[in-house]
């Protein structure tokens, strides 16, 4: 698990105990997005295949939602296309797609509540229509971003007009979006976690958006964008330039709410100037959509032109898969993969968590200082403190003192039996603008309280157990397990 998925793993994990978000622990997203991992985890596992299983069901998801939305447009076999190529799109390792992140639940769910919508203009009555918008609510109460999409349903809306009202449409859609708002709303409010809640969702997404200068947002943009293309190269070309030549029918259904949906893709994307790759995720969807919709229109036209189009993609979809069969088929880990994560220990952090969950009885307790709380996952235990992403808290401002001060005293005073260092500093993004207490004094306190019972040497790339006579000391860009003395 790399550190998004590992937090999002281990707090779904605790959401699924019963625990209340922002209380108890904490993130900058919405709390849906913890339940819905613990719903992956109840159901798969709570481990690295098991959240696996659930990103593959939900991609599983998603094909088969681009597919019946698609049909009630275009012949079955374009729309099974355009779902072959989200398919792939989406295992782009360079946008995470491999990995159990937020985008595939976002996915699913504003697809869930396109096809909604469109049953609801094939029958009558609202409840498709409310139905559509508690999709769309649960999306935007997984991710922030995917409020973004609200243009696209309101084209959607106006432009049906003809068959049904669009300001009816939208107060029954509106209706059902605030469903699930009002019942996760009372439940904060009930558990006292509401004033939490808004500054976690509110105040620290609006510093963190800000924390990134655009000569660093050029660079991950420009790192992002060439790796994700390049990796598919002969469908991004295709594709990219068949939504440009959407614009031509853009009056026609569908193309007048996909390039909505394309364009307000790209909008998510921006937002912090990261750039990141498993933003890119949401794009994937209306780009596939929109290159089986244009293909097809080729056929309406000529009909072996349409046809033939078809068979050159397939063949693209097929010879990039060939092309990198090592990281779609291998049982290894994938160059792109390692190249990815690159000095990031997160195999080893693995290891090294599932040592001391076999050292450990029922009765120890386990600590991580790093920004890797997939170690709690691998140990099977839960952390003393809800503080358990450190380069969060390592800031300079009133809140992150308070929360540097709190896991100190977690720390001293919950003694935890185990405790797992991460000496790696980008682990704490630890650079000039950010706060080096909760390093310094932890790190300080851990090397004079425990006694180095293994690591992992980045330096050397080698492990050291002090069972077997290895000396652990030099403790700089190690990942060290201590016990306490």
């Amino acid at each position: 698990m790399s550190r998004d998925e590992g937090t999002y793993g281990y707090l779904g994990k605790l959401a699924a105990k019963g625990l209340t978000p922002y209380l108890d622990f904490y993130e900058m997203k919405p709390p849906m997005l913890f339940y819905f991992f613990g719903l992956g985890g109840i159901v798969f596992g709570f481990t690295d295949l098991g959240l696996r299983l659930f990103a593959l069901l939900l991609n599983l998801c998603s094909c088969l939602l681009i597919y019946l939305i698609l049909r009630r447009y275009i012949p079955n076999q374009y729309a099974a296309v355009s779902a072959a190529l989200f398919s792939i799109f989406s295992l782009n390792p360079f946008a995470f797609g491999f990995s159990m992140v937020a985008e595939h639940i976002v996915n699913t769910l504003v697809l869930t509540s396109l096809y909604l919508l469109h049953r609801d203009y094939e029958q009558k009555g609202f409840l498709f229509a409310v139905l559509a918008g508690a999709a769309f609510s649960l999306a935007i109460l997984t991710k922030q971003t995917a409020i973004l999409f609200s243009p696209v349903i309101l084209l959607f809306f106006i432009l049906g007009r003809k068959n049904k009202p669009w300001l009816v449409q939208s107060l029954r859609f509106a209706g059902g979006v605030l469903i699930p708002v009002i019942i996760l709303g009372i439940i904060l409010i009930i558990h006292g976690a509401i004033h939490d809640a808004i500054y976690w969702l509110t105040a620290y997404p609006v510093t963190y958006a800000s924390s990134i200068d655009p000569e660093e947002g050029k660079t991950y943009l420009r790192y992002f964008t060439r790796n994700i293309s390049l990796f598919q190269i002969s469908l991004f070309i295709v594709s990219v330039l068949l939504f440009f030549v959407s614009f031509i029918w853009i009056k026609k259904k569908p193309f007048h709410w996909m390039v909505a949906y394309v364009i307000m893709a790209l909008l998510t994307i921006i937002p912090g100037f990261r750039f990141y790759g498993q933003y890119w995720l949401v794009l994937f969807v209306p780009l596939s959509m929109i290159t089986g919709v244009v293909l097809y229109q080729f056929q309406v036209i000529k009909p072996k032109t349409g046809s033939i189009g078809l068979f050159i993609l397939l063949a693209l979809m097929a010879g990039e898969m060939f092309m990198h069969r090592d990281y779609y088929f291998s049982k290894g880990t994938p160059g792109e993969i390692t190249n990815l994560y690159a000095n990031n220990p997160f195999e080893q952090i693995r290891h090294l968590s599932k040592y001391a969950g076999n050292l450990m009885t029922d009765g120890e307790t386990f600590m991580v200082f790093g920004s890797e709380p997939q170690a709690y996952l691998y140990a099977d235990k839960v952390a003393p403190t809800r503080h358990v992403f450190m380069s969060m808290i390592s800031k300079h401002d009133e809140k992150s003192n308070t929360f540097i001060s709190e896991t100190l005293h977690d720390l001293e005073q919950k003694q935890p039996t185990y405790v797992l260092f991460n000496f790696f500093i980008y682990s704490w993004t630890l650079t000039e603008k950010a706060n080096d207490k909760l390093y310094n004094t932890s790190a300080n306190y851990v090397i004079n309280h425990y006694t180095p019972v293994a690591a992992y040497n980045m330096n050397t790339n080698s492990y050291l157990y002090a069972g077997d006579g290895q000396q652990i000391g030099s403790f700089n860009n190690q990942v060290v397990l201590f016990k306490r003395r």
